[in-house]
Parts: C-alpha cells; sequence; structure tokens
C-alpha cells in the first residue's frame, strides 16, 4: 500500500476472483464473516510487522470478497480533537467486524462508498 496508495491497493484486492455474491442472508452470513475478522487479527497481532487498521481492514475486505460475502469499508475521523486521528473498520450486515464494538462510535465515517459488494462471476 506504501508503494502504489490507498486507491489502487484497494481495487487490485477487489478485482481478484471472488466467489458469486453469497445467498446467505445477514444472520446466516454473520459467523462465516466473524471467524474471517477473527483470523485478520490473529494474523495482524501475530504475523510479522504492525499493520495499520486500513492495511488490516482492507485484507479483511479481500477475503470476505473471496467467499462472496458483501462488506463496505468504514473510514471515520475524531472530532472535536488538538490531533488528527482516523480510523478504518469493516461492516457487513451494518456489524463492526474487526475491531470492539464501540471503539468506532468514537469517529465521524465519511459519506464516500469505498467498496461494493462482491461481482457475480461470469
Amino acid at each position: 500500500m506504501k508503494r502504489r496508495g490507498f486507491e489502487a491497493t484497494r481495487k487490485a484486492l477487489l478485482q481478484g476472483p471472488s466467489k458469486k455474491s453469497n445467498s446467505l442472508n445477514e444472520v446466516e452470513s454473520a459467523e462465516p464473516a466473524a471467524l474471517t475478522a477473527r483470523m485478520v487479527r490473529a494474523a495482524a497481532r501475530h504475523g510479522i510487522g504492525n499493520p495499520s487498521c486500513l492495511v488490516e481492514s482492507l485484507v479483511l475486505l479481500h477475503l470476505l470478497a473471496r467467499q462472496g460475502l458483501a462488506a463496505h469499508l468504514r473510514i471515520g475521523v475524531k472530532k472535536n480533537v488538538a490531533k488528527f486521528e482516523a480510523h478504518a473498520w469493516v461492516e457487513c450486515g451494518g456489524v463492526a467486524l474487526n475491531e470492539s464494538e464501540s471503539l468506532h462510535d468514537h469517529y465521524a465515517q465519511f459519506e464516500a462508498e469505498f467498496s461494493a459488494p462482491p461481482r457475480a462471476k461470469s
């Protein structure tokens, strides 16, 4: 991501092969999405380096798309603080996957959509 930048990295990850959109409803897709998020979090904690929340979220978004699970990248900033602070997370069915439930509540989300549901494979 450091060499290519955010947008090029996001596009490259989402252009890879993906399954057809899963026919699972939000409740049924919650378990595989949460399991994937736990695996990405474990890899981030115990792997080499210390990935940022944005890098971790992009990896999670990519893995969910490969499973055919619709998810969205969210980016927010803290308001009313002296130092600029931003945070990224992934939501699936309106639930934040890769963080504690309330952490993202401290950030004002950008309104722009940074990702799309997985595309159907031709």
